[in-house]
């Protein structure tokens, strides 16, 4: 596994990070690595549970609460049958998965936008960690 380069990919311990966690290796390595290596206080930790794997999923989401709790970030969770999403599209879940990916950025795109506490718009920064593996 190769580290990147976080200067050079423009990632700073001042901004405000939108973080995707799916459980898996990748992005909980991603989100160690953001608020121990580079310092990242400003993290929101969202979580997208596509209902896919039955019970597994909803272990996963919790898994991921826990986690951003530990950490002291604050946690977004959002769940879609992708599976009936596919069904009635008339695609293969894998797609309808890939297409409610982008739905998640979007959502995460809008919790971005959203007022902070103080009342000033906090835009945010989307990051989310795949294997070589992932589509």
């Amino acid at each position: 596994m190769s580290i990147p380069n976080f200067v050079r990919l423009g990632i700073s311990k001042r901004k405000r990070y939108l973080v995707g966690v799916s459980g898996g290796r990748d992005s909980i390595a991603l989100l160690h690595w953001l608020k121990f290596h580079i310092g990242c206080e400003d993290l929101i930790v969202c979580h997208l549970n596509h209902s896919l794997r039955g019970r597994e999923s909803g272990l996963d989401a919790r898994f991921v609460r826990s986690v951003a709790k530990s950490y002291g970030f604050k946690f977004e969770y959002e769940k879609k049958d992708v599976l009936s999403l596919s069904k009635r599209r008339k695609i293969a879940p894998s797609t309808g998965g890939f297409m409610d990916n982008y739905h998640k950025a979007r959502h995460f795109e809008r919790l971005s936008a959203q007022r902070d506490g103080s009342g000033t718009r906090g835009r945010a920064h989307v990051c989310s960690a795949n294997t070589r593996n992932d589509s």
